[in-house]
């Protein structure tokens, strides 16, 4: 794992130190006065660099996709992220590593067979009538095949990998591993809590009993909130560890906008339907796949609604508290009310501790950014998502400063900043739906869906509080009608 990540670090460096050659020979010509007769130096110049930039990510995508691959697990987890992001990651790495989003090396039938026995034994293994010997997708963790049951209903069976759970467990400790020896390396980059939080997480994927619970809660809330999508359902009695047989969904992968078009799949609304199923996710019931990428969903063509999706893989799932949930709910209203003030009080009440005085219009204009309207571009969406990291890297530095400063000052008693986990899986998911609508070309207005959401729950919140509660802009105080995990 480090050798892969060295390699990828020293193409890249080699890569701008080509450019910055690049740029001096410019400079230098363009001081003699040396253009040529059909383009300026700068102008042939750019080509070159475009063409360097070019060869380093088709070798940073070849890199990753062969050996993520071979490692497996988690890193094949990682990969797939990455491959989703299509609005900042280039695009030769992202299309090398969509293939990894539901398309990697399957396992023998032999293995398949072998694990159904083991948990289902012999009576349970006589309800699955047929089996599919060509697998449907090959995931990270799992291999679905379509199947029989023996009253003949269609099934999807997903089962888990022989060796993963073994393989999973030494990738956590590596990276473990490699963020200690980052934070002792360099203390600003210091993400030990939070991948203490991710492999808690991704231990969860491996019991695929939670999963089946996942899929039954979800299913549930989307269909009380009447949203236009579909959720599989778990079969009961065929659920186990490393076992989930579900109802099957028929649908199209997301992972080619050209023969979504060609199907007559209309974008625009398969976006809006997807934003309104993770709104009310996020929002309504606090219960949420953190893992929307393209090769968790599925489109169908339904005569009555038009553009139906399907949701999938709910391994990684997260569960808000209500007053977690509440706090989010307030965090979109005050970005849609362009409250900087409120902002940062929500953060606060989800537990973000900060060691710099931030001021709250200057953290209102960077998490707009994460909520900006989809770029049906890519190309300008990686610009603009590069111009906000410079913007970003001069705040910080300015910010490090103060931070050193009060390090020095309170010793032992300065405290680190905090992030809570609950945080990052939100905006990780907001990251990946903005990533979706860009792979499928579709400009979207990510924060209008989600703040009425938002202040439809704000409101309920108020109503059952007795009518007391005038706004939804009235601070939250914890309390014991507020704890816990109920949906509003």
């Amino acid at each position: 794992v480090t050798l892969l990540f060295g390699r990828v670090l020293l193409l890249y460096k080699v890569a701008k130190c080509r450019v910055w050659l690049l740029e001096r020979d410019v400079e230098r010509a363009t001081a003699a006065g040396s253009a040529g007769d059909d383009a300026s130096p700068a102008e042939a110049a750019a080509q070159k660099v475009d063409a360097v930039w070019l060869r380093a990510h088709e070798r940073a995508g070849e890199l990753l996709h062969r050996h993520m691959t071979d490692l497996g697990g988690l890193w094949v987890k990682m990969g797939q992220y990455i491959a989703s992001r299509s609005d900042m990651v280039a695009p030769p790495i992202v299309q090398r590593l969509s293939a990894m989003l539901d398309s990697n090396p399957p396992r023998p039938l032999s293995q398949i067979v072998r694990t159904l026995a083991l948990e289902l034994g012999r009576e349970g293994s006589t309800r699955i009538a047929s089996i599919d010997a060509s697998p449907l997708s090959t995931a990270s963790i799992a291999q679905v095949h379509s199947a029989r049951l023996s009253d003949g209903q269609k099934v999807a069976v997903k089962v888990q990998h022989e060796e993963v759970g073994t393989v999973m467990r030494q990738d956590i400790a590596q990276a473990r591993v490699l963020c200690r020896v980052l934070a002792l390396v360099e203390p600003n980059f210091d993400f030990t809590s939070l991948i203490e939080e991710a492999t808690s997480e991704n231990v969860k994927e491996l019991d695929f009993r939670i999963e089946a619970a996942n899929l039954a809660d979800v299913g549930a809330n989307l269909k009380r909130a009447r949203v236009v999508a579909e959720v599989p359902s778990p079969i009961e009695g065929l659920v186990t560890e490393r076992l989930l047989v579900m109802t099957f969904s028929e649908g199209m992968s997301l992972k080619s906008r050209e023969a979504l078009l060609a199907a007559g799949i209309d974008l625009h609304l398969l976006v809006g339907r997807v934003c309104e199923a993770w709104a009310v996710q996020l929002l309504r019931d606090g219960v949420f796949n953190a893992d929307p990428h393209a090769g968790n969903l599925l489109v169908r063509q339904d005569e009555a609604v038009g553009p139906l999706p399907v949701l999938l893989d709910f391994g990684l799932c997260k569960r808000l508290s209500a007053e977690a949930r509440l706090r989010f709910c307030q965090l979109v209203h005050a970005l849609s009310e362009q409250d900087g003030d409120l902002l940062l009080e929500s953060l606060l009440g989800l537990g973000m501790k900060l060691n710099v005085q931030i001021e709250p219009a200057e953290l209102l204009s960077a998490l707009m950014f994460a909520f900006r309207d989809s770029d049906a571009d890519a190309a300008a969406s990686r610009a603009a998502h590069k111009a906000k990291m410079a913007r970003e890297m001069r705040r910080d530095k300015v910010y490090r400063k103060e931070e050193e400063r009060r390090k020095r000052e309170e010793g032992s008693a300065f405290q680190k900043m905090t992030l809570p986990p609950e945080i990052v899986y939100f905006f990780r998911t907001i990251d990946m739906l903005q990533g979706l609508s860009t792979r499928l070309g579709v400009s979207y207005p990510f924060l209008k869906p989600l703040a009425a959401c938002a202040q439809q729950s704000l409101l309920r919140h108020a109503r059952r509080q007795g009518g007391a509660v005038a706004s939804p802009l009235s601070p939250m105080q914890p309390s014991p009608a507020t704890r816990g995990t109920a949906a509003a």
